[in-house]
This record gives structure tokens, sequence and C-alpha cells, in this order.
């Protein structure tokens, strides 16, 4: 019996090391695979990356469909590039936004914002695609542009806040909310614009506050608030926050570390 035993024991491990080694030797045969098309994917932007805008932006959609630091290290050469079209720079910005929870992504983008001043339309996009990469490590660059005189900015800020759902959003948001001058937009044409527009970036504003927390129950409006267009004021939102801040920072940084941990998982080329 236990010369039995014994073979069937050797008998387990060797199927358990082979299995292990045609896993090792799977995982080798996609590596290279996936290296081979990275390597086709570089060689073929540099041929075709050209011309003017449209064949340019096609380049950068084509480079674009595969996943890769060294993809992302193209991508930023070409968003950092003030001598590239907007149209070109707005498409890499664009595909920079799918890295999740990359930040050698996140850290292209914000460099590129940081140069983008009076450009809202590269302004929007960077903030766009810090919404959808979701870095935590960009927060304060996010918040930097809520009270932004562009309104539009401000508001792709405050919609990047409530996608990247960082508890460090939420007491500058309060802050917008509670300060009276607040509203992102300057006062240039006619109030009613005006008043239109700081009315909108408010409600992204309370918006992203409900994104980020997960409170959506309805609560009193503040009267000045509700004649700026509705919207809780910030002194309920701090009330509410005093209460229930700790808890949700728990389960914030609870889902963070869960998606860090699948994006490991899933051996994504870029994490």
């Amino acid at each position: 019996m236990s010369h039995v035993v014994r073979f069937l024991a050797f008998a387990g491990l060797s199927l358990s090391a082979a299995g292990s080694i045609r896993a090792e030797s799977a995982d080798a045969d996609a590596k290279a695979a996936h290296e081979r098309e990275v390597q086709a994917a570089l060689d073929a932007f540099k041929e075709t990356f050209k011309g003017g805008d449209d064949e340019r932006t096609g380049a950068v959609k084509a480079l674009a469909a595969v996943k890769d630091r060294r993809i992302i290290a193209a991508l930023s050469k070409i968003i950092a590039d003030p001598a590239q079209g907007p149209p070109v720079r707005l498409e890499a910005i664009a595909a920079l936004g799918g890295y999740e929870k990359s930040r050698e992504a996140s850290a292209a983008v914000v460099r590129a914002l940081a140069g983008a001043r009076k450009q809202p339309e590269i302004q929007i996009a960077c903030l766009n695609a810090l919404g959808e990469i979701r870095d935590w490590n960009s927060a304060s660059v996010v918040i930097d542009h809520f009270n932004d005189t562009e309104s539009q900015v401000g508001l792709a800020a405050m919609r990047a806040a409530g996608r990247i759902k960082s508890p460090v959003f939420v007491k500058d948001l309060i802050k917008f909310l509670d300060d009276a001058g607040g509203g992102g937009a300057a006062r240039s044409a006619s109030f009613e614009e005006w008043r239109a527009r700081r009315r909108e970036v408010r409600l992204a504003a309370h918006q992203a506050l409900c994104d980020i927390t997960g409170e959506a129950k309805a609560m009193p409006a503040d009267p000045a608030m509700a004649i700026m267009g509705g919207g809780r004021a910030g002194n309920e939102w701090e009330d509410w926050w005093k209460v229930y801040g700790a808890r949700v920072t728990a389960r914030l940084q609870q889902e963070e570390k869960e998606a860090q941990a699948r994006i490991l998982k899933e051996k994504r080329p870029y994490s």
C-alpha cells in the first residue's frame, strides 16, 4: 500500500509540475506575441505619422489600438509637442485616457494640462482623460481647475473628480459650494448668461459629491442655492461629511485597492 501511496504522490507532483511548465510556456508565448505586436505598431506609426492633421490623427488612432508602456511613451511625446496640430494632440490625449490607473499615462496628461493654459479645448480633453484614467495622484491638479474662469473647463474638472472618486476631492467641492463667489464663470456677457453658467458648474460640483460619496438622498436646499438653480448647499454636505466621512473614505480606499489588484491580476502590459 505504501508503494501505491508514494506512486500516486509522485504522479500528482509530476502532473502539477507539468501543468506549471505549460502555464509558464503559455505566458512566455503570450508575452512574445505582445512584444511583436507592439513593435509592429511602433514601426507602422513611424511610417504613417506624416503629412497633415488627418493623416497624423489616423496614425495615432492606429497606434493607440495596442496597449503598452512604450505606446504611452510615444503618445506622451505627441501631446507634449506644440508643433502638432490640435486634432492630433486631442487624439493622443484621448488614447491615454484608455490606460486605467496608469501613473505614467496620468503624469503625461498632467504635463500636457499644465502647458495648455488659455487652450480650453486641450484642457477639457486632458481633464476628461484624467477622469478616465482615475489615478488618485492627479487629484490636486484636477482641483486646481474647479474655479477656472472658463466654465467648460471647470465643468470638466468637476466631472473628472466624480469619476476619479478620491476622498481628497470632497472638502474642496464643499468649499466650492460654500463660496458665494464660486462658479467658474467669468462675468463677461450678460448677468443671465453668467448666472446660468455658474449654476451649471455648481450643480456639477454637487453631482461630483454624489458620485464620490454614493450619497444621493434628497436634502433640504439652501434658499440661496435654490435661487442659483438648486442642488444641496455646502453646509449640508459639510454636516453630512462629518458624520459619514470616515466610513466613506474607508470604502473608497478599499475600492481603490481592489481596482489596483484587479489590474495586476489581469496582467495588463502597462501595469
